[in-house]
């Protein structure tokens, strides 16, 4: 566990708002196959295609992979981070454990994974 906690420390602000960035280019994408993506890639893999560019993963703060399950919730959670202003995803920033809201309710970490690591 404190592996995975020395790890996500290392995740820079940076980086999870480029993911932010890059996973809002599939905006144009209707929200229920956007939301599925986002689930499933999550689910599936611990990371989104942004994620996997910027080479971040997601994990349970017990350090186990995600099930589709918590990604799920995170996805939901990840709305209610977006409406009161975006505040959610910076609060990454200021939080002492760099975690969002909707890693605060879902239970997750963000860690960023060894150059060369495949992601997908």
């Amino acid at each position: 566990m404190g592996q995975f906690r020395s790890e996500h420390r290392a995740v820079q602000e940076q980086a999870r708002q480029a993911e932010s960035v890059l996973d809002a280019l599939l905006s144009g994408v209707p929200m229920g196959l956007k939301s599925g993506i986002f689930i499933g890639m999550l689910g599936w893999k611990g990371t989104t295609i942004g994620g996997a560019i910027m080479g971040i993963k997601c994990y349970r703060i017990n350090g186990t992979p995600l099930d589709y399950g918590v990604s799920g919730v995170r996805a939901l959670s990840s709305i209610f981070s977006f409406m009161v202003l975006g505040l959610g995803f910076f609060w990454a920033g200021w939080d002492g454990e760099k975690q969002s809201w909707h890693d605060k309710i879902a239970g997750t970490i963000v860690v960023r994974m060894p150059p060369g690591t495949s992601l997908l």
